[in-house]
């Protein structure tokens, strides 16, 4: 979180500044209330202006904190997408090789079978024929 002005040598978060601002209200809202002074009553509507924009200041404090964590979250998403992308190219690679190594395979069978003379498959061994 950002800090504002320090106080005492202490620094004061927005949200703090508001706190104290709202505080201050308060109390003039009350010294008016007890005294009807007009001295008291421009102090309180000071003090609520000043309080609106630290109120202000810590909203889009929040917001741009929560947008950095989003837009964290995002890289982190993305990250793990592209190595979900990776994955399924390796993935995509070995089974197009293995796909390869079928292909293969079963044309190194079917050559074989073709050197196979076709009459000796037929062909009754010697023993069956006594």
């Amino acid at each position: 979180m950002s800090s504002t002005d320090s106080i005492g040598g202490v620094q004061e978060t927005r949200a703090q500044a508001y706190a104290r601002s709202l505080e201050v209200w308060g109390q003039w809202l009350r010294q008016w209330r007890r005294t009807g002074a007009p001295r008291a009553l421009h102090a309180a509507l000071a003090c609520k202006q000043i309080a609106s924009e630290r109120f202000g200041a810590w909203r889009a404090e929040l917001r741009a904190d929560r947008s950095a964590r989003q837009s964290m979250r995002a890289a982190r998403t993305e990250r793990v997408l592209d190595q979900m992308l990776v994955q399924i190219r390796d993935d995509e690679k070995a089974i197009e090789l293995v796909r390869g190594l079928a292909v293969d395979n079963l044309t190194g069978a079917l050559a074989d079978d073709q050197e196979v003379p076709s009459g000796s498959r037929n062909t009754r061994p010697a023993f069956l024929d006594g």
